[in-house]
């Protein structure tokens, strides 16, 4: 197989980290963090950064293996296989929550006669063939999908830059309020955190050894992509009404009137989200398409791509009776699973693989 290009590894990250941020954490970031979400959502880049800096080390321990294959060499094998399952399940939980929530945005904004169900299948009919056509087509599609993605995101604040109140500027840079700040950091983090993933697919990327300031890079302008929508929606809605709109992005975009031939620009922002969230889902369902026959020890990973898929539907379809239900679970037990799997477990294996490196002596390539 073909080695990722760093730039090809970055456009899918940055595409991978703003996307779901940008679309759904905006209204409960601001509720929690009011003024200070900005500080919060770097805070939270930062924090997922060294995350992947964890998943970097360990992975680049071994960077010509894949993690399922010498897990259990750190670990031992009845240690191992229970914690390889647990992250398949987490990129399939993941996979789930975003089809799932971008399913609600579908049928409550657009087609409020259609079922979930529907939306949820069609989505996941597109994510299981790229996933089945393979991991170059994700990055690739990625390559195309970038320059349009970006340019949707960067448009914005040109166009409404008259209507923001530049007198909440002062609000924004002297308010201070840790806990704030540690409630929207402890909140977002997992949007950035979840490009942990290169520890699955770690021995395809090209030059491994340039892969975190790849990271770096990816995230700083996830993180500026995000706030150049998220300091305007504060500076017209004001933070509390922010933390109480369910997408402020949609309401930000609904803001803009640029002429009579063209009134309403939702049509842009779907184009856009819907483009970055079959990435998003695409990412994770390969990770847990390929990691799952790993462990099954298949010579292919693609006749489980429709299966595994199906799977990811029906969970997106039954996790939770509302968006309500589905939010209230993400602030508590869905956070949780989150930092164990994307913090707890790598720092498990680097620590234990450090610990026995020192007693036998072992030699790692140079860092």
């Amino acid at each position: 197989m073909e080695r990722i290009p760093h730039s090809q590894l970055i456009m899918l990250l940055i595409i991978f980290e703003f996307t779901a941020t940008i679309s759904f954490v905006l209204g409960p970031l601001a509720a929690v963090s009011n003024y200070d979400a900005w500080i919060a959502l770097i805070a939270a880049g930062m924090i997922g950064w060294g995350f992947a800096w964890i998943s970097y080390k360990l992975a680049m321990r071994r960077p010509q293996q894949f993690f399922v294959q010498y897990g259990s060499q750190i670990i031992g094998r009845w240690l191992h296989i229970p914690l390889s399952l647990l992250l398949v399940f987490y990129f399939l939980h993941s996979a789930s929550i975003i089809l799932r929530e971008f399913g609600d945005f579908m049928v409550t904004e657009y087609y409020q006669q259609t079922p979930i169900w529907a939306v949820a299948a069609v989505i996941g009919l597109c994510v299981a063939c790229a996933v089945r056509i393979g991991f170059e087509g994700i990055f690739r599609c990625a390559q195309g999908f970038f320059f349009i993605i970006l340019g949707s995101i960067f448009i914005v604040p040109f166009f409404i830059n008259k209507e923001m109140n530049f007198a909440m500027m002062s609000a924004l840079v002297k308010h201070r309020e840790l806990p704030e700040i540690l409630r929207g950091a402890y909140l977002a983090s997992p949007m950035y955190g979840g490009i942990f993933v290169i520890l699955v697919f770690f021995p395809w990327i090209k030059n491994g050894k340039k892969t975190m300031r790849s990271l770096g890079l990816a995230t700083a302008v996830a993180i500026f992509c995000v706030l150049i929508h998220l300091v305007p929606a504060m500076m017209i809605f004001s933070p509390k009404l922010v933390g109480d709109l369910t997408y402020p992005d949609l309401e930000l975009m609904r803001y803009i009137s640029v002429g009579d031939f063209l009134e309403n620009l939702d049509p842009i922002l779907v184009a856009s989200w819907s483009s970055g969230i079959f990435l998003t889902i695409s990412l994770y369902l390969f990770c847990a398409v390929f990691s799952l026959s790993q462990l099954l020890k298949m010579p292919d990973y693609k006749p489980l791509s429709f299966s595994v898929t199906a799977i990811v539907v029906t969970l997106s379809i039954t996790m939770a009776r509302s968006s309500n239900e589905l939010t209230l679970y993400m602030k508590h037990a869905g956070m949780l699973f989150a930092y164990i799997c994307q913090f707890a477990i790598p720092l498990l294996y680097l620590t234990v693989d450090t610990i026995r490196g020192k007693f036998q002596k072992t030699k790692y390539p140079a860092k």
